[in-house]
């Protein structure tokens, strides 16, 4: 089993579900693209995972991928029989928590761990790898505690045991709580180009030649490393569903949609 991620790269499961992992790159960089594409893989081979989607631009995973549900994260948040059932029988599910408090992903977070716990204390036959993918890391887990969900740094670090792997994707790494952007065994870093971001990834390098091609890389090319794969850069393929996050363009006014709108 191989999740396809990119032109001529793929990688074992095995070490994305369980772990911790970053998807980092300014607007337009590909950042979200890449989450669907991973995603998309992920659905295709079986493997549970849950989307934190803040802008709703992930619906398109839901409304073309027969096995990725939307579900109301007001009506999961507390019901831990459902999470369950989301965790062992590998359930992929999109939450649209762009009008959402804080306080009911925290909630829904919260049930997560706990019934991970529960089933890891129940024996490993009863686990399943479940994968908790968080767009806007910065709004979530922000380097300024006071505002951010604790229980993320929980997962963070106790979750592999349970089964519990973590995805984080932000476009302003400076802004995520260091401790556990630096606990993430792999990342993929795209486009960056402000000095804050750049300094705040460069413990992922190796060699600063590497860190310093990220200002001029393309939207889809990412620097990857990790367990996953060693340090190597890589175009990302073309996804199958819709990008929900793309940015609206202009249309000509020969488009024969715009006629008759020059004389409202």
């Amino acid at each position: 089993m191989e999740l396809h991620i990119g032109e001529a790269f793929s990688i074992d499961p095995g070490y994305l579900v369980t772990e911790r992992s970053a998807v980092i790159g300014q607007s337009g960089s590909g950042k979200s693209y890449l989450v669907s594409v991973i995603c998309e893989e992920l659905a295709a081979n079986d493997l549970g995972f849950v989307v934190i989607d803040t802008e709703g631009e992930y619906a398109g995973l839901s409304d073309h991928c027969p096995n990725i549900d939307s579900i109301d994260i007001e009506d999961l948040s507390k019901d831990e029989e459902h999470i369950q059932q989301l965790i062992t029988k590998s359930k992929k599910i999109v939450l649209d928590v762009s009008e959402t408090e804080k306080k009911v992903i925290n909630d829904f977070l919260d049930s997560i761990y706990r019934v991970a716990t529960q089933l890891f204390k129940a024996g490993a036959h009863k686990q399943n790898p479940f994968l908790i993918v968080v767009e806007e890391a910065d709004i979530y887990i922000p380097q300024q505690k006071r505002d951010g969900l604790e229980i993320l740094q929980v997962i963070s670090r106790r979750g592999r045991k349970r089964g519990l792997g973590i995805l984080l994707a932000t476009q302003r790494p400076a802004l995520v709580n260091k401790n556990v952007l630096s606990q993430c065994n792999n990342v993929f870093i795209g486009k960056l180009t402000l000095k804050n971001d750049i300094d705040s990834v460069r413990i992922f390098f190796s060699s600063m030649d590497y860190a310093r091609q990220l200002t001029g890389l393309k939207p889809g090319q990412f620097y990857v490393q990790g367990t996953i794969s060693d340090p190597s850069f890589i175009k990302v393929r073309r996804r199958i569903t819709p990008h929900g996050g793309a940015t609206p363009m202009i249309k000509s006014r020969s488009d024969p949609t715009e006629i008759g709108r020059a004389h409202v």
